[in-house]
C-alpha cells in the first residue's frame, strides 16, 4: 500500500496601497495607475510566490521574495484584488492497494482525496443601467472552498505467456466508480442571486483493451 500526504499553509493577510503613476502602455491601453502592495502570512511574514490579480482586468503577478507586488491598471475607478497562496489545496491523500488474485490476474484499487480549492464568493450585485449588466459584489478573497475532492478507481489486468516468444496483456479500468460529482468551479446566474457548483468532466468512465508482444530474441 502506498500513502502520500501533503499539507500547506494558506495565505491569510493582504495589504495593498494603490499609487498613481505616469502614463504608459499596458495591454494596448493607457496606464492609469499602478497598484502596489505586500502579501503577508498570518504571522506577518511576507509571502513569496503568491498569485495576485485584478478581477476587472485579469492582470496578475507573482509576489517577490519580500512579498511585494506591482500591477499596472488600465481602467479608471476602484478595482478588486484577489490573492492566493502558492498552495491552495491544504491536504491531499492518495492510497493505492494492489494484489495478485490468481495466475496472471492482478487487481488494483486507488482512492484519492483533496481539500477543495478556495474561491472568492459573490454575495450580491448592483445593476448598471448604462451597460445593462449586473456588477458583482465580492466577499473576502478566497474565503470559501469548493467541496472536497474524492474519487475511487478500480483496475484489473491479466498477463499470459502464450508461447516463449508471445505475450498478451488484457486490462480493464473503471474511473470514478461511484460517479461522484466533484466540483471544479462555481457558476452564478446573470444577476448573481444564485450559484451552483460546476462538476468535473471526469464522470464514471470505463476503459479496456489489450496488448500483444512478440519477443524477437525468442523466435
Amino acid at each position: 500500500m502506498i500513502v502520500a500526504v501533503r499539507r500547506a499553509v494558506l495565505l491569510a493577510a493582504l495589504a495593498c496601497t494603490p499609487v498613481r503613476g505616469a502614463f504608459a502602455q499596458a495591454s494596448g491601453f493607457p496606464l492609469v495607475r499602478t497598484v502596489r502592495g505586500i502579501v503577508r502570512a498570518p504571522d506577518s511574514r511576507p509571502v513569496e510566490g503568491a498569485n495576485v490579480f485584478i478581477i476587472e482586468t485579469l492582470e496578475g503577478v507573482v509576489t517577490r521574495e519580500d512579498g511585494r507586488f506591482a500591477i499596472p491598471v488600465a481602467v479608471p475607478g476602484s478595482v478588486t484584488l484577489v490573492t492566493r497562496a502558492p498552495f491552495d489545496v491544504t491536504h491531499t491523500l492518495t492510497t493505492v492497494a494492489e494484489r495478485a488474485v490468481v495466475g496472471g490476474l492482478r487487481a488494483l484499487v486507488a482512492y484519492r482525496y483533496a481539500t477543495g480549492r478556495p474561491f472568492t464568493p459573490v454575495f450580491g450585485s448592483e445593476y448598471d443601467p448604462s451597460h445593462r449588466v449586473f456588477v458583482p459584489e465580492y466577499g473576502a478573497p478566497m474565503s470559501e472552498r469548493l467541496p472536497a475532492f474524492r474519487r475511487v478507481d478500480l483496475c484489473a489486468s491479466y498477463f499470459r505467456q502464450v508461447t516463449p516468444s508471445l505475450q498478451t496483456v488484457l486490462f480493464a479500468s473503471i474511473m470514478n466508480i461511484f460517479d461522484r460529482d466533484n466540483a471544479q468551479s462555481v457558476r452564478y446566474t446573470a444577476d448573481y442571486s444564485r450559484r451552483e457548483m460546476v462538476p468535473s468532466l471526469f464522470e464514471r468512465s470505463v476503459y479496456f483493451g489489450g496488448t500483444i508482444t512478440w519477443l524477437k530474441e525468442n523466435r
